[in-house]
């Protein structure tokens, strides 16, 4: 009896599909600097340092990329005077 009333409010959620709510992605938690810890479990921390890793990454893929585009109009305008 249960499954007859829940299933057709589920159903009107998202199309005509139940299914459909379990398709959609769970969303990244934020991660932000020098938030409290002492909640996370030791995979949060774990997922919250790759995280981290790859935003560093990411950052300096983007600093070799600009260093690149400097040093390239450089060559072609001369270095900027100080």
């Amino acid at each position: 009896m249960m499954s007859q009333r829940i299933a057709p409010q589920m159903a009107s959620m998202k199309g005509d599909n139940v299914m459909d709510i379990d398709l959609e992605p769970k969303p990244k938690p934020t991660i932000t600097v020098g938030e409290d810890l002492s909640d996370a479990s030791v995979g949060e921390l774990a997922e919250r340092i790759e995280a981290l890793r790859g935003e560093i990454a990411r950052c300096e893929e983007a600093m070799t990329s600009k260093d690149a585009a400097r040093l390239a109009a450089d060559a072609v305008f001369g270095a900027p005077k100080s």
